[in-house]
């Protein structure tokens, strides 16, 4: 099965996410995106907050659920990984979506930034 990649990111970061490969992209401050993600039918079970701060894990679990539907019960929660530990979020995260998890980033190694053309930027 084809695996469908929706991001979720500041406008200006649009084209470059789709160079890289993302199906859909939806600007994370617009008032209607969770609306607009789950208006696009996909079962998604699974994600990924590079952000991984404030609200940006809410938001993400929001856009997973089906319309409408806070509470999956059962085995069908989602499961979301942060790229930073748990502390940095904010709001609360449907039951029905899993965040317990993340990975160790930026934080390690001192945050790094690189351009689209992959330079080292000071």
């Amino acid at each position: 099965p084809k695996i469908t990649i929706i991001a979720l990111a500041s406008a200006r970061h649009h084209v470059y996410l789709r160079s890289l490969g993302a199906d859909h992209v939806f600007d994370y401050s617009s008032p209607t995106v969770v609306k607009d993600v789950q208006s696009l039918g996909k079962d998604i079970r699974s994600g990924i907050d590079c952000h991984s701060e404030g609200r940006s894990t809410h938001l993400a679990a929001r856009c997973m659920l089906p319309m409408g539907d806070d509470d999956l019960g059962g085995g069908n929660r989602r499961r979301i990984i942060r790229t930073l530990p748990p502390g940095l979020i904010s709001g609360t995260i449907p039951p029905s979506v899993c965040a317990d998890e993340w990975i160790l980033s930026y934080t390690a190694l001192g945050k790094v930034m690189f351009s689209p053309d992959q330079r080292l930027l000071e």
